[in-house]
């Protein structure tokens, strides 16, 4: 009976042992970079410069990547979304959880300042709301 209990209790901690420090790498990030096409930043190839450069067709999906080279994936947005921002320099808030940042809030930098462009909150209250 005591065996039973200990194991069970092991079960407990060890799975405990691994959740939490999963979540504990989650967590609000600010990141600032450049909305470029995955397949080049990660093959280190040329990116499209341009919403309307015609090597953005050949994207399957876009990253923020920041000064220092490291790059992530927005799976929450779609990709128009990115694409509309490709070569910007923007300022992504949101839920880092590896090298994927699920975007809450979108700020494009125009004459030096920070404009909000996307912010999932406001969205979402509009939604609810029926406006």
């Amino acid at each position: 009976m005591k065996t039973n209990s200990f194991y069970k209790i092991a079960l407990l901690l060890l799975s405990l042992a691994l959740i939490l420090p999963g979540t504990a790498l989650a967590g609000k990030m600010t990141i600032e970079g450049k909305i470029n096409g995955a397949n080049c930043v990660i093959d280190k190839k040329v990116c499209p410069m341009t919403p309307e450069d015609p090597h953005l067709a050949l994207q399957a999906d876009f990253v923020l990547s920041d000064a220092g080279g490291k790059y992530y994936f927005l799976p929450n947005l779609s990709r128009s979304q990115k694409s509309g921002l490709v070569n910007k320099d923007v300022r992504i808030t949101g839920d880092l959880q590896g090298i994927s940042l699920v975007a809450s809030v979108i700020e494009e930098r125009t004459s030096g300042n920070y404009q909000e462009v996307w912010n999932w909150e406001k969205i979402s209250r509009s939604l609810s709301r029926g406006n």
